[in-house]
């Protein structure tokens, strides 16, 4: 419940004064005297008070990724081409090692394999090629669709000393925008590489009547509790809904913005664009505000993939999960270029 505010003595006098100047001279005086005593406490009173000034308004900007004044965002940087026959290849190398595990059967550990293992390593090996083309292909293509992808973080800001009453945020995204679930960021899975099996060595033997080897985990059973198995729910999770023109409306319910504020929204949500340059509309509604506060921000995303083609699976892995390649030369390199003199230096 809202405070009564009290009235000071001097607004009642400034009040009453006019009032009963008015009704005396309403009773003694002509018409036109009213009428010029009424004209001036008018006058008196507009250039006190002057309740035809504009109201205080809120002053309300809508920014995404919590970047100052960010109206440009290019998605993509790092989309680069997939070279799947070098992959592959890679891939093989690493499958088909020339030692075949020799210092696990040398240290006793396992008996050295036998043509029966070999030749089932081989096969496996076979298998295990086939199906990393086939992950190697559809993992280029999540690359290709996952350069167009927008994690969206969407900060009000209210600069000036009103605060917004009941602000509503709307942010509305071209035709063919998609809205990702958690699975649809996931890239599919690796299939697993095989490994060369043989029968136990003699190490393994003579510790066998032993209980074999010492281990520190207990088997038995467990308890497995994931919080992914739980259904996350938050009241600030966007609404969103599809126009007819086939855009996508994303909207955060209303609430309050405080003057020489900037919160987010809601929760961050996550929208799969089509590749070109896109004006995002959005614009921010309130019961305070005679007119909708309205931008744009303009988002590029990439047609085709650009730079230096990816021929490895370990920086194929990298770009996958979005980490930035390691280059192992510059890592180790024992001279270096000394930005001030511009001459190598001894690392």
């Amino acid at each position: 419940m809202k405070r009564i505010k009290s009235i000071s003595w001097w607004r009642w006098l400034v009040a009453a004064v006019p009032v009963a100047a008015i009704v005396y001279v309403s009773l003694n005086e002509s018409l036109a005297t009213v009428i010029a005593i009424v004209a001036a406490i008018a006058a008196v009173v507009v250039v006190i008070w002057n309740p035809f000034a504009a109201r205080p308004r809120p002053h309300l900007l809508l920014r995404p990724s919590g970047a100052e004044a960010v109206t440009n965002v290019a998605l993509g940087d790092h989309w680069r081409p997939v070279d799947i026959d070098a992959v592959v290849d890679t891939a093989e190398q690493i499958a088909r090692p020339s030692s075949m595990g020799a210092l696990r059967w040398l240290g006793g550990f396992a008996a050295k394999p036998t043509d029966s293992d070999l030749a089932t390593f081989r096969s496996e090996v076979d298998e295990y090629l086939v199906e990393m083309r086939t992950w190697a292909e559809a993992a280029a293509e999540w690359l290709a669709t996952h350069a167009s992808v927008l994690d969206c973080h969407v900060f009000q800001e209210n600069d000036s000393a009103v605060d917004a009453e009941d602000a509503k945020v709307t942010v509305v995204f071209p035709e063919g925008t998609e809205v990702c679930d958690a699975e649809d960021l996931e890239p599919p899975d690796e299939p697993q590489r095989p490994m060369l099996k043989t029968g136990p060595g003699p190490l393994m033997e003579m510790l066998r009547p032993w209980g074999g080897v010492p281990s520190f985990v207990a088997d038995g059973p467990a308890l497995d509790f994931s919080m992914r198995e739980v259904e996350p729910f938050s009241v600030d999770e966007p609404d969103v809904d599809e126009g007819l023109d086939g855009s996508i409306e994303v909207s955060y319910r209303r609430q309050a913005i405080r003057h020489r504020e900037s919160l987010p929204s809601g929760d961050p949500f996550t929208v799969r664009l089509p590749p070109g340059r896109h004006e995002v509309f959005w614009r921010v509604t309130a019961k305070n505000l005679p007119h909708p506060k309205t931008g744009t921000w303009v988002i590029s995303c990439p047609v085709e993939a650009s730079g230096t083609p990816i021929t490895d699976l370990a920086s194929f892995q990298s770009a996958l999960a979005g980490e930035p390649e390691l280059d192992i030369e510059a890592l180790f390199a024992s001279k270096r270029e000394d930005p001030d003199t511009g001459q190598e230096a001894q690392g």
